[in-house]
């Protein structure tokens, strides 16, 4: 774009993120961002109204989840940055791409409060831990420049929410000089001394094993390729679910949380991690017993910073560097650990689960064999989906997500909803609780707006049941665990949304089958004693 097309900073903002690919941005238009959506009125680009910026900023979560592209988020100062910050926390815990383009009010003398709508006195601060950059654009080039810089954040580092804050009044300046999109760097290439590193320590190794994380997912045919040709075993975190096929034989799946796959952890002596931060809420343990010789892979700077002197950090892609790890290492024709993992996959499998783990069990099984290979689940904080985590059958990537890392409740319908606008075709799930999906269900209203036909299921224990265990467990009184729930299935036939209540099994793989055949959104509830009584009978 040059001078003379005659368009304002607004307008050229929009003009420029639709030639960075942008083709969907969810927002709420306030009296302060009115001038971004000047030039919305003329793009390409799909504007979404969710009813909260909040689940605004779900839904730009789930779609750049399940599609790997960034969306937008456009917010107002103060309240709507504010909202927006908890969704911005969990896309920062799972590393998630989000752009969110806010003004902000000039800056006042000495940083103080004067009164202005909407203002906060810096308000980069309420999002500066939240986002892999949060920053003022100064004028129009440093507005380029901040924008150039979040496209690369995505495009070659740990993909992270960006958050540029542009004051009011360059919103109205006319356009000058380029707008152009600029040459994005991919990800960094391990050097050829890392890499003859690594493979000296792969071939040393024993009892190697591989950790695969969110950060391979979208390239599984890399997993395949060091798993099989080397020979070595890979479980994977939650964001990694369904990396391999569940019945390959050198995946454990999902269960860095099991005693049996810790202590087949403990046992090896390398650890080859790609794509994952080895996180806590990975394994939900203080201290996981990994060896001490490690080579991690990641684009994390602080992470490959905390390696130990017996490991070996790699800045690079993962998925390139594990497919150059299996060019340069030497298979092994037999495994030691074989054995043991094998072992362990039939201790996971028999292991004797409590009673509301099973019920939990046949539901998602249910769940599953109703649904399309190709579907995907969007979950929310809800004991159901803790048990899924391990459970649920998935094939491939993109059958199952979970905000494991940050853990907000309210997650599950929005992001669900903003997958299913990444990807109509589609068929896509919300597996919710019934005290989490009050967080956001006012987004049941977008849902009707669009049109999506969506599928919400509602995991209905009538309580924050899993905070009431942890209560009962510590010797705490139960306090504020137990709310009284609306009647739900009014609720969504005030929503307009087709409404189903499964008591049985079979209710609830008829209640799947006819909304997936449905042209609306679907509702269908399942309530805990009574599913638990028809699975006990």
């Amino acid at each position: 774009m040059s001078d003379s097309d005659h368009k304002t900073v607004g307008e050229a903002i929009v003009e420029l993120l639709e030639a960075y690919g942008i083709d969907t941005v969810f927002g709420i238009p306030g009296t302060h961002s009115i001038e971004l959506y000047r030039g919305l009125a003329n793009s390409k680009i799909r504007h979404i109204s969710p009813r909260h910026e909040q689940g605004g900023g779900f839904m730009a979560d789930g779609y750049a989840r399940l599609s790997g592209r960034p969306a937008a988020c456009f917010v107002i100062t103060g309240a709507g940055v504010t909202n927006l910050a908890t969704a911005m926390g969990q896309a920062y815990s799972d590393s998630t791409p989000m752009l969110v383009i806010s003004p902000v009010n000039p800056p006042a003398e000495n940083g103080h409060n004067i009164g202005r709508l909407h203002e906060i006195a810096d308000q980069t601060t309420v999002t500066q831990d939240l986002a892999g950059f949060s920053e003022i654009a100064t004028d129009q080039e440093s507005l380029k420049d901040l924008i150039c810089e979040a496209f690369t954040v995505f495009a070659s580092e740990r993909p992270l929410p960006c958050h540029i804050h542009v004051p009011l009044p360059l919103f109205k300046e006319a356009a000058a000089g380029s707008w152009a999109v600029r040459n994005i760097p991919g990800p960094p290439q391990a050097e050829d001394a890392d890499l003859a590193a690594a493979a000296e320590m792969i071939n040393s190794a024993e009892r190697p094993i591989i950790i695969a994380g969110g950060g391979i997912v979208r390239s599984t045919d890399a997993v395949v390729e060091i798993a099989e040709g080397l020979n070595i075993p890979v479980i994977s975190t939650t964001n990694a679910k369904g990396v391999l096929p569940l019945d390959h034989p050198l995946y454990l799946g999902t269960t860095l949380t099991t005693p049996a796959t810790q202590d087949l952890l403990a046992s090896c002596d390398l650890l080859i991690a790609l794509g994952t931060e080895m996180a806590n809420t990975d394994y939900w343990c203080e201290t996981m017993p990994l060896p001490e010789r490690k080579v991690v892979v990641n684009l994390d700077d602080q992470l490959l910073e905390r390696q130990g002197a017996t490991s070996l950090g790699i800045k690079a892609d993962a998925a390139d560097t594990a497919r150059k790890f299996a060019a340069l290492a030497k298979r092994r024709e037999t495994n030691p650990l074989q054995v043991d993992f094998d072992t362990t996959r039939a201790a996971n499998a028999a292991a004797v689960a409590p009673e509301t783990a099973q019920i939990h069990r046949a539901v998602l099984e249910a769940i599953r064999e109703a649904l399309p290979e190709d579907s995907s689940v969007f979950t929310d904080m809800t004991q159901i989906a803790y048990t899924g985590n391990v459970a649920y059958p998935s094939s491939m990537f993109g059958n199952w997500f979970h905000p494991i890392g940050y853990g907000t409740l309210g997650y599950g319908l929005p992001a669900a909803l903003g997958a299913k606008l990444a990807e109509r075709d589609r068929a896509v799930v919300a597996l919710v609780g019934d005290a989490g999906f009050q967080y956001t269900m006012q987004e049941m209203a977008l849902a009707e707006e669009l049109g999506v036909p969506l599928i919400v299921i509602m995991w209905n224990n009538e309580a924050l049941q899993q905070i009431a265990d942890d209560m009962s467990d510590a010797g705490i009184t139960k306090v504020g665990v137990v709310q009284k729930n609306p009647d739900f299935q009014a609720l969504a036939k005030a929503y307009r949304w087709n409404s189903a209540h499964a008591a049985t099994l079979d209710a609830l793989t008829a209640a799947i089958t006819t909304a997936l055949a449905a042209d609306g959104p679907s509702f269908i509830e399942v309530r805990d004693p009574e599913i638990r009584a028809s699975v006990a009978g």
